[in-house]
């Protein structure tokens, strides 16, 4: 599937059973076959740990996401001119080994309202609009949270 993902080039939604891929990562002039192949491999690994009972717990997602990885760049070793990217996966897998806060709840929720502004504003939203928007956002979270 084809969406609009405010934080993310794409994710696993298990209530869909569906690799969901970012319309703006599809159409990017730079997104090569083999990137959207790559992507759709760490997603299917994703939904494949999902059906095995593998939650995707704020304590678990840094060696999900390790997998998930390495899954992605075994396949990327097949694939011809696909260097670059199986050097982007080496450079995350170590990022990501030092930033484990990266998957955290409260991240997942800061790299959302981040990425919300820039959705609207693609989606041909007046600034107007995305403040007031972001506003509400805000509000609403800080109501749940209080």
């Amino acid at each position: 599937m084809v969406h609009l993902l405010p934080s993310a080039l794409a994710h696993y939604n298990s209530s869909l059973n569906a690799c969901v891929l970012d319309e703006r990562f599809v159409l990017a002039e730079t997104t090569t076959l083999q990137g959207i192949a790559s992507t759709i491999v760490h997603e299917a690994t994703h939904a494949r740990l999902d059906g095995w009972g593998i939650d995707y717990d704020e304590t678990s997602r840094c060696r999900i996401e390790a997998i998930c990885l390495r899954r992605e760049l075994n396949f990327l070793t097949e694939l011809p001119d696909s260097e670059h990217l199986q050097e982007e996966i080496v450079h995350a897998l170590e990022w990501y080994a030092t930033r484990q806060d990266y998957f955290s709840d409260r991240n997942h929720r800061e790299l959302d309202d981040q990425g919300a502004p820039e959705t609207l504003r693609y989606l041909g939203a007046p600034d107007w609009f995305v403040r007031c928007t972001m506003w509400l956002i805000r509000r609403r979270r800080g109501r749940a949270s209080g």
